[in-house]
């Protein structure tokens, strides 16, 4: 089964400048929907075919959303910077197309055509070299078109912290990767991903006034990231406020050598089978934490081990074939609920556990 696989049809040759008629077509979503929210995601395998899938495309009013860039580092218009509209439904926002445009005007004026009424950020984002800097606002689309959004587009914040090891295991910093994710957007505007010196401090710069959630790769495989502290409170899996207003401080990064560990076997007919994957996922609350997911596969002998599992309730799966990163799909999961094992993990824990394959060519159910 592949992950859920969303379908629209649109038609507005105004949506990025072009000339053409006042309005537009309203965007149609599967099944028939013009409410994005209301969209059906559709259950597609490799080389399958889903006739009658078609689409009624309705004449509807558009708008404009018009507005200036200014580029507060250099001083001057943003000419060149490149403008985005977003939907703020976060989940819409990851399988819908992305509006966009650049500021040519000398001004730093821009205009966006073709907008459906609906709620959106407008996102500016200009380059200095390696360098991204980016703003963004806020906008309601009702029945008039938009104008007098001002993008201001300045410097981002320099944040320092500190990675800390519990008890005496050792660590080589350097190994580590470790970035600001924005909760909101799509994309994620901002510095390089900064290096690690030998004593665990960091600088992430040019960060910009957001929402973000802290992520980091590269841990050896019985360490788990324990806790991230920000004046004092843990923001692990929430959000990480940047604000010029209200500068956060410095970050602490706590690190702890003592993760779960879950060795076992995956058996088909039970007989071990050989090449399965098999993927520990978290409980429903923690699936967007990507961070605690772990996949493996299994030996000629049908054994696996997993390493370095953040203590938690999960969820033990073993597929003969699944497509990369298609278990972090909520729809993909549904039907699989109950053929995974529910497992427990305390810190330092080492359990044994027995599962059964999913095949190929099981049904994945209602």
């Amino acid at each position: 089964m592949s992950p859920a696989n969303y379908v629209s049809a649109s038609y507005n040759p105004r949506r990025f400048g072009g000339e053409g008629p006042e309005g537009g077509y309203a965007t149609v979503y599967y099944p028939g929907s013009a409410d994005p929210s209301r969209a059906s995601a559709l259950d597609l395998h490799a080389g399958d075919e889903l006739p009658g899938t078609d689409f009624t495309l309705v004449p509807a009013k558009t708008f404009s959303v018009k507005g200036r860039v200014y580029d507060a580092v250099n001083s001057r218009p943003g000419i060149h910077s490149m403008i985005f509209l977003e939907p703020r439904n976060a989940e819409v926002r990851r399988w819908t197309m992305t509006s966009q445009n650049f500021v040519q005007n000398p001004q730093g004026e821009f205009e966006l055509r073709g907008v459906a009424p609906g709620s959106y950020y407008v996102v500016a984002m200009g380059t200095e070299g390696e360098k991204e800097r980016r703003a963004r606002e806020t906008i309601e689309v009702s029945d008039s078109d938009v104008e007098g959004v001002n993008l201001v587009i300045g410097p981002g914040m320099d944040l320092k912290g500190r990675i800390r090891v519990e008890g005496n295991a050792a660590l080589d910093p350097s190994v580590l990767n470790i970035w600001l994710q924005s909760r909101e957007e799509q994309m994620y505007f901002g510095s390089s991903r900064p290096s690690i010196k030998s004593d665990g401090s960091f600088v992430i710069s040019n960060v910009a006034d957001d929402d973000y959630q802290f992520e980091m790769w590269g841990l050896p495989e019985d360490f788990y990231l324990k806790a991230v502290r920000l004046g004092g409170s843990d923001v692990l899996g929430l959000d990480l406020s940047v604000s010029r207003k209200q500068p956060p401080g410095a970050i602490e990064v706590v690190l702890s050598p003592n993760g779960g560990r879950i060795d076992g076997r995956v058996l088909k007919e039970d007989k071990p089978f050989s090449g399965a994957t098999v993927v520990l996922v978290p409980e429903e609350g923690r699936r967007k934490e990507e961070r605690l997911y772990k996949s493996t596969s299994t030996d000629q002998d049908g054994q696996f081990s997993l390493r370095g599992i953040t203590p938690g309730d999960y969820t033990l799966y073993a597929w003969e074939t699944v497509e990369h990163g298609a278990f972090m799909d909520p729809e993909f999961l549904r039907p699989y609920k109950d053929r995974g094992k529910p497992l427990h993990v305390d810190e330092g824990s080492k359990l044994n556990s027995q599962v059964d394959l999913i095949p190929a060519n099981e049904p994945a159910g209602p």
